[in-house]
């Protein structure tokens, strides 16, 4: 009984917290949307444009297999990794701009995760055959409808909307426990594996689309930090089920080993960003009142 719960919530770890998030998110998220344009516009060309052709230009140099290539260059055309906004939260980014940033890419995921799939096959070697049905059958689940009924139940009852984000947060948490260690134990052993090209244009990747988003982005610090999370951490559900058409059998390990990696990869660029604040704190803007945007937040109001 325990197990089927574990596994449960394990599974939806991301639907999970992105309830989390709509249950603490009140009815200005809609008007920030049209406020921000101009940062969500930069955003989205830096994770839509400036990763992929990030991504191109490291395989292309590193000449990984192609099966790592595919799936290389599958995670960075799949962003939209919800955990980048605990990642934002962290760093004293301006989390509420990484929510935008996120709801903005899972909708235009549908249309450009696709196009991106067409690009990738007629331009290299790596055929893909993806639609836009299929990542509205990932994102819409997983992301879009977890946080529209957070933030509906939220704009009808917030006491109520309180109450549950503290129930909901723990099942994340129990969930998100599971999720990382069983990813763990699915990636660590196959990374012996490896060639150092593969290892190499994983680091390279992730570690140069964190670097292209911070410094691409407009300032502040905060907004830098929230773009170079959005561009770094991709999806890596929605990147599963994109390889899984074609190479279902060798896709499950080969993405948990290289989210293992970019996990590795982005440690000096937390460390950094920590310092940074440490030693620069008056460059960080704080969230807007009443628009906490992750689980972390309910615990420091």
């Amino acid at each position: 009984m325990l197990q089927t719960i574990g596994h449960f919530l394990a599974g939806h770890v991301i639907a999970l917290f992105m309830l989390t998030v709509g249950l603490r998110t009140d009815h200005r998220v809609l008007r920030e949307l049209t406020e921000r344009w101009q940062h969500l516009a930069r955003a989205l060309a830096i994770v839509w444009i400036g990763v992929p052709l990030l991504a191109l230009l490291v395989v292309h140099i590193a000449e990984p297999s192609p099966f790592d290539a595919r799936v290389l260059m599958v995670l960075a055309i799949c962003p939209g990794k919800p955990l980048a906004l605990r990642h934002t939260k962290r760093a004293h980014g301006h989390h509420h701009l990484s929510l935008l940033v996120l709801i903005s890419t899972a909708l235009t995921a549908i249309l450009l995760v696709p196009l991106w799939a067409i690009v990738l096959t007629h331009l290299t070697p790596h055929r893909l055959a993806f639609g836009p049905d299929d990542v509205a059958a990932i994102l819409v689940p997983t992301v879009l409808a977890p946080y529209a009924v957070g933030w509906i139940i939220n704009a009808v009852s917030p006491r109520l909307a309180a109450t549950l984000a503290r129930l909901v947060e723990v099942l994340f948490f129990v969930g998100l426990a599971i999720f990382v260690t069983t990813e763990l134990l699915r990636g660590l052993p196959g990374l012996r594996d490896l060639a150092l090209a593969e290892i190499l244009a994983a680091v390279a990747i992730s570690l140069g689309a964190a670097l292209l988003g911070y410094v691409a982005a407009a300032d502040p610090t905060d907004r830098r930090i929230a773009v170079a999370y959005a561009a770094a951490l991709g999806n890596p559900a929605l990147a599963l089920a994109v390889i899984a058409h074609s190479d279902h059998v060798l896709a499950i390990s080969l993405v948990a080993m290289f989210v293992v990696l970019r996990a590795a990869a982005l440690v000096p660029f937390d460390l950094w960003l920590h310092l940074r604040h440490r030693t620069r704190p008056a460059e960080h803007a704080t969230a807007r009142p009443g628009v906490p945007t992750t689980p972390a937040d309910a615990r420091s109001r």
